[in-house]
């Protein structure tokens, strides 16, 4: 709406990155909300018939994501974007080769 009189009059404020920054700050408190509640499913139906009806890829799956789980809301309740040893892929949960030796190539000489 702004371009018609682009050059003419100064372009209204929007707030856009304002509104984005809290509307993914809604959106993650709602996911690990929904984690949380499958977490008890799981673990309902682990009491009654056990977890050992997960296949192997499974149950690595499962334990993969309760830590992801754990360093988001670690992170949520410390207000900070950084954490030692955070899994960013749930299908690559370890450190890379590369990052690795990115790290200790950036690690002050003692």
């Amino acid at each position: 709406m702004h371009e018609p009189q682009h050059g003419l009059a100064a372009k209204p404020r929007t707030y856009r990155s304002n509104t984005r920054k809290e509307y993914l700050k809604i959106t993650k408190q709602k996911q690990l909300q929904c984690v949380r509640r499958d977490f008890r499913h799981i673990a309902e139906g682990a009491s009654r018939s056990g977890l050992f009806l997960l296949s192997r890829p499974q149950y690595r799956d499962l334990l993969v994501i309760q830590e992801v789980y754990r360093q988001q809301k670690q992170m949520m309740a410390n207000r900070t974007t950084q954490i030692d040893h955070r899994i960013v892929s749930l299908t690559q949960p370890v450190l890379s080769q590369f990052l690795g030796w990115r790290l200790s190539a950036s690690a002050p000489l003692s």
